[in-house]
């Protein structure tokens, strides 16, 4: 095979409709065009792309990320859109482009999330897998009578606010966390069915869902603490019994328990010293 690595930043705007295109053909439901329009393919991201011909074969998507390691911040790194185009796959296209990335990142911590289909192929590379938890706890609430303020990020103002706010925010779990992902949160709240709202007069925003009687708070970003068991009402919309956590809850909700394995998308990690037990890395901080 005649291949040829590519590099798209922020900046090469000419080229980043090949990117958006090749996507979709392996995961079908995502594209990535209403997320760059919204600003969120800033210079913590770049995609490196594999040409064969005049044919993209492989992607990988790396996203910059302060991570937070043993309570201190470091430069790290996550892996995302890691594809092979369906027609090509069993030729090591994905192999060329990987070795290619993880060289340029050198000793760097990585992480990535997979799926279940391709969990031996990453140990191949240096990673390993990392168990993470769930947390819960029971909360019987009834929605408050003024809710508070949606973020809604198809405003450009709201965007600004989130974006300010993110970069001033506490890291939640200083054993294992981040700081600062507004591009990979904005994506998620571009996406998927998941409500924000402002609270503590704007010092904080809380990411929902709804799961039955369960509140499930898939992320929390506040720039100093505050009483978020006072808070939660307003954000509520129907009586609830149980919250669930999708971040290490230790911080804001001591009393949470741990209830078993995270299911989903597994995590692996290259360069990383060893890590706790009682683990989760944030939902809305995942590519």
């Amino acid at each position: 095979m005649t291949t040829r690595l590519l590099t798209l930043r922020a900046a090469d705007l000419a080229a980043h409709e090949r990117f958006h295109a090749f996507v979709p053909l392996t995961f079908r439901k995502v594209d990535f065009r209403r997320w760059e329009a919204r600003g969120g393919w800033n210079d913590d991201y770049t995609a490196w792309l594999l040409e064969d011909g005049e044919d993209i074969v492989a992607s990988v998507g790396v996203t910059r990320m302060r991570l937070a390691l043993d309570g201190v911040l470091q430069d790290g790194y996550q892996l995302g859109a890691v594809a092979t185009h369906p027609e090509r796959r069993g030729r090591g296209y994905s192999r060329v482009l990987l070795d290619a990335v993880l060289a340029d990142l050198g000793t760097a911590p990585v992480l990535l999330f997979a799926n279940d289909r391709v969990l031996d192929f990453y140990p191949r590379f240096g990673f390993r897998a990392v168990e993470q938890r769930r947390f819960a706890a029971g909360l019987a609430l009834d929605p408050a009578a003024s809710p508070a303020r949606r973020c809604d990020v198809a405003d450009a103002a709201a965007r600004e606010a989130l974006a300010g706010l993110c970069a001033e925010a506490v890291v939640n779990d200083a054993a294992f966390g981040a700081r600062d992902y507004y591009s990979t949160l904005l994506w998620h709240l571009t996406y998927r069915p998941i409500e924000a709202y402002w609270l503590a007069d704007g010092n904080a925003v809380v990411a929902i869902g709804r799961d039955g009687d369960t509140v499930i708070l898939h992320d929390l970003i506040a720039r100093r603490p505050f009483d978020l068991a006072a808070a939660l009402p307003s954000v509520i919309g129907a009586p609830i019994a149980r919250i669930e956590f999708g971040f290490q809850p230790q911080r804001w909700w001591p009393q949470a328990r741990d209830i078993g394995i995270c299911a989903g998308s597994p995590l692996f990690v290259r360069n990383l010293p060893a890590l706790g037990t009682a683990l989760r890395f944030p939902d809305l901080a995942q590519t």
